[in-house]
């Protein structure tokens, strides 16, 4: 096996000044019988077919006005 060094040591890392900012979507959508669900994506992309994004489930997050 080799060693792998962590991310945050990687020589070959973009600085995150040097990165350009992705404009995200974020959806909640609601459910009757179980919890709501907060799906965060890409929203700049050119196609209909989202590669990444991430999901949590009620509980995992809070709306805006209330974490300032």
């Amino acid at each position: 096996m080799s060693e792998r060094q962590p991310r945050g040591d990687d020589e070959d890392a973009t600085p995150a000044a040097d990165r350009t900012p992705i404009a995200c979507t974020a959806v909640v959508k609601r459910y009757d019988d179980e919890p709501d669900v907060c799906t965060i994506y890409d929203g700049g992309g050119t196609t209909p077919l989202r590669t990444t994004w991430l999901s949590a489930k009620e509980g995992s997050f809070v709306d805006l006005e209330d974490a300032r």
